[in-house]
């Protein structure tokens, strides 16, 4: 019996660890836990509408690199529908070694329109 505990134990933790966390308020910070090697940031969008989300400057201190990036929406959606842009970021296990703030920031625009734009700032802790 315990050895069955065991193992439904040691994979729930792989299972958690392997999936990345999301985020996407910019009020809270994103706080990442040691082990934890990604994590997403999700953001509501309308490519129809011309606007489209930038990394705008990308992570610059070499610990956090992008993964991935794709826009989905609702199977049943009309389109020109909203949908969520999904941006997924790995971290270096360097990040652990001490306490770290990182701070990179999502801009929203039109390409053709760059002096009007919203910004979306992440902060990112580790301890």
């Amino acid at each position: 019996m315990k050895r069955i505990l065991l193992m439904t134990g040691l994979m729930f933790a792989m299972v958690n660890i392997a999936h990345a966390r999301i985020f996407s308020s910019p009020k809270k910070p994103i706080a990442l836990k040691k082990g934890e090697t990604e994590f997403t940031v999700e953001l509501t969008a309308n490519p129809s509408t011309g606007y489209g989300w930038y990394l705008a400057p990308p992570p610059k201190d070499g610990y956090i690199h992008l993964q991935s990036h794709q826009f989905r929406r609702e199977k049943n959606a009309l389109p020109g529908s909203a949908g969520i842009e999904s941006w997924t970021f790995s971290v270096d296990s360097e990040v652990y070694k001490a306490p770290m703030i990182m701070h990179f920031q999502f801009v929203i625009m039109r390409s053709w329109q760059p002096d009007q734009m919203s910004t979306f700032p992440v902060t990112v802790l580790t301890h």
